[in-house]
């Protein structure tokens, strides 16, 4: 894109960034090209993408968890070839850690675990592949490919204490807000068995404190007893419990329920 301008090299760019799993980044790019001049399939397909991109941000940490954690592991734990020389590495290495903690700072974590995991696929330093961690949870709060790559650093030989305790410590507050997630989860899930309780509950109430004479009780408003089509449910329980009653032997008080 650089060489030709091309909104179609653009394109096929910013989809790659969204198959990385950058979809705010994609999300911004695609609503900037559309403001661009576009052919009729290049706009269709910077629509549709950016469509996706929405949905991927809406959907990001309900992936399957295993299938979300081995493509991503996959990804990271891949064997990297370099042949940057040792200066050139270190120079680069230290601009993309500047970049992920400036991102970091301005509250970007999108864009600052993908400077962490350029940093990480090129140091393989332990440092690196917890900050590319921090990131996930910082997006996801129960990220899986988060919990696995702290589980995974604590496999690794010759870690420092500060190294350990960092994973540890990240480690035990994930799993508390997994915790915390599946209970409030549970909550709401009985929440919503409550509340179709309510209305069978609401009827019966209705139902028994329904006129049961043909006399309107003296402690209800005028101004607020229903009347006309509205009170026809009312007027049904005051009919049905009469009907009741004048089984028992009452059927005067019947056909005064129906005058209501």
């Amino acid at each position: 894109y650089c060489l030709t301008g091309s909104p179609s090299e653009l394109l096929s760019t910013i989809n790659m960034r969204l198959r990385l799993g950058q979809c705010a980044l994609a999300k911004s790019l695609y609503e900037q090209v559309l403001q661009m001049a576009l052919s009729a399939p290049q706009r269709e397909v910077a629509e549709r993408k950016l469509q996706e991109a929405i949905e991927a941000i809406a959907n990001r940490g309900t992936l399957p968890r295993q299938t979300q954690m081995e493509d991503e592991m996959q990804q990271l734990l891949a064997e990297q070839v370099s042949s940057t020389a040792e200066a050139e590495l270190q120079l680069l290495l230290r601009r993309l850690r500047e970049q992920g903690h400036f991102a970091n700072a301005q509250s970007d974590f999108e864009a600052a675990q993908m400077w962490f995991d350029c940093a990480w696929s090129l140091s393989r330093q332990v440092i690196d592949l917890l900050s590319a961690a921090n990131m996930r949870v910082k997006l996801v709060e129960t990220s899986p490919v988060a919990e696995a790559l702290y589980t995974f650093v604590l496999t690794l030989p010759d870690l420092t204490d500060k190294e350990r305790a960092m994973a540890e410590t990240k480690l035990l507050r994930l799993h508390e807000r997994t915790q915390q997630s599946a209970s409030s989860a549970a909550a709401q899930s009985n929440m919503g068995s409550l509340s179709a309780l309510a209305e069978p509950v609401s009827l019966c109430a209705l139902r028994s404190d329904a006129p049961r004479g043909g006399t309107r009780p003296e402690a209800r408003n005028e101004a607020n007893w229903p009347e006309g089509k509205d009170a026809l449910p009312l007027t049904r329980c005051a009919s049905e419990g009469a009907t009741r009653k004048g089984r028992r032997g009452g059927r005067g008080d019947a056909a005064a329920a129906h005058k209501w």
